[in-house]
């Protein structure tokens, strides 16, 4: 009878962060075969939207004290006329540059995609990376679908036996960002503007009125109103107290 040969099935999802504009890129593995070692894996967003951060990665060996699949900082030469505390490189990211060897790497931050470049080191259980793992945290300018691909230059996937096949499932998401309007009634009208372009949103219109309930220059009303979720960046209109009316002299 003949030997069936094992086999690893990864997937890797995309997570969006509640509703914001930040995603988890999640790595799970089953089937019986080896644990992955080390993942090179292209990301891209569309819809005209850009990466604007990578974060949440794991750096140095996994262990008790933090498991996961990171990135390993330091420099292997530092000028010696300079006093340095580590040999860590603190600008060292899994996000390869676009001139990187061996070619094929994705733009990088600023840009719709980025080539992130992981591995798992360790020695012996239980340091091993948790299945599932978390691989980093994508932070996008807006709404937009986002698609997984692995490198092909960097090897893709690597198993811990080299040797076994392995299977991917991987594929794309649409990120949708849900902002909230925030409550700025009878907030004066330059904080009111602070809180809602924090928010997510653009100031649109900003008409005035007489009122003798809120004090001048506080907002009276907000369009669309406090708490709505309509799509982020968009206007919303303030209508502010010009103060209270004067009544007309008539005599």
């Amino acid at each position: 009878m003949p030997v069936m040969a094992v086999h690893t099935n990864v997937t890797a999802t995309i997570t969006q962060v509640g509703a914001t504009n930040e995603f988890d890129i999640v790595v799970s593995w089953s089937g019986g075969g080896s644990p992955p070692r080390a993942f090179a894996i292209d990301v891209n967003v569309g819809d005209g939207n850009t990466i604007t951060a990578v974060s949440n990665y794991h750096t140095g060996e996994s262990n008790a004290v933090g498991k996961g699949y990171g990135i390993f900082p330091g420099n292997f030469a530092r000028v010696m006329d300079a006093n340095f505390d580590s040999w860590d490189d603190g600008n060292y990211t899994p996000v390869a540059k676009p001139n990187d060897l061996p070619g094929g790497t994705l733009g990088g931050i600023g840009t719709s995609g980025v080539t992130l470049e992981l591995g798992s080191l360790y020695v012996g259980a239980p340091n091993q990376p948790a299945n599932p793992s978390t691989l980093a945290r994508i932070k996008v300018s807006g709404d937009c679908t986002v698609c997984l691909a692995t490198n092909i230059g960097r090897g893709k996937i690597v198993l811990e036996n080299g040797n076994e096949p392995n299977d991917l499932s991987i594929g794309c998401t649409a990120i949708t960002i849900v902002c909230t309007v925030p409550d700025v009634l009878g907030d004066a009208n330059v904080m009111a503007q602070v809180a809602i372009q924090g928010a997510g949103f653009t100031i649109g219109d900003i008409t005035t009125v007489c009122s003798d309930t809120i004090a001048d220059g506080n907002v009276i009303s907000t369009d669309p109103v406090a708490y709505t979720t309509p799509g982020c960046n968009t206007d919303v209109n303030l209508v502010v107290s010009a103060g209270q009316p004067t009544v007309p002299d008539v005599v």
